[in-house]
């Protein structure tokens, strides 16, 4: 009975190790008067973190949204965890996801805020960035985990970004995405925004 189940148990886990898991399309109600989408990439056991809507003059730090980073990395092919697309164009660096065989990377698509500062802080998961971008670098993380940046999104534009792993140490990048083709124009990255208590 215990080598049946096993044996069944084996190949369970082989066959969904062996798909790659198809994009997911979410629906939603995007108002790009006010605001902007960006697509963030994570891990089972890295994440991103975005930060939106801070606004520090109305006691607002912001909202934050993790990508990736669960513990449960051994049950990933179980649980699937995939991607989710809000209509964003495919990129470099999204059909990276698929070409390249990174089944632990996934990228998730969010509906945030124009207008205000957004913190982004993103490891390195295996994408490697195309271009040359302004970056925020942090020295000697183990886990190629970036220093936080934030920028400024624009209402209706596009975003991506990327952890990115460099000799001196790791950085985030954004970089504005192209509606039509897809390519990516790199975005001032600047320190984080933080709320202090006066």
């Amino acid at each position: 009975m215990k080598r049946v189940f096993l044996t069944s148990f084996v190949a369970l886990l082989l066959s969904a190790c062996s798909g790659y898991e198809p994009v997911l399309d979410e629906m939603t109600d995007y108002r790009p008067e006010t605001e902007a989408r960006v697509r963030l990439f994570g891990q089972n056991s890295k994440a991103s973190v975005l930060t939106s809507a801070i606004d520090c003059a109305a006691g607002k730090k912001g909202e934050n949204t993790v990508v990736g980073g669960s513990a449960g990395g051994f049950w990933q092919p179980l649980t699937g965890m995939r991607s989710h697309t809000l209509g964003i164009t495919a990129t470099e660096h999204s059909r990276q996801i698929r070409g390249r065989g990174l089944r632990n990377t996934f990228f998730r698509e969010l509906e945030i805020p124009a207008g205000m500062p957004v913190n982004v802080q993103a490891p390195f998961t295996g994408v490697s960035a195309q271009y040359v971008a302004e970056e925020i670098i942090t020295l000697g993380e183990g886990t190629c985990n970036s220093s936080k940046g934030s920028f400024i999104p624009e209402s209706g534009k596009d975003y991506e970004v990327i952890g990115l792993n460099r000799k001196k140490g790791c950085g985030v990048a954004v970089f504005e995405v192209d509606k039509k083709s897809g390519a990516l124009t790199p975005v001032p990255v600047a320190g984080p925004v933080s709320c202090l208590r006066r």
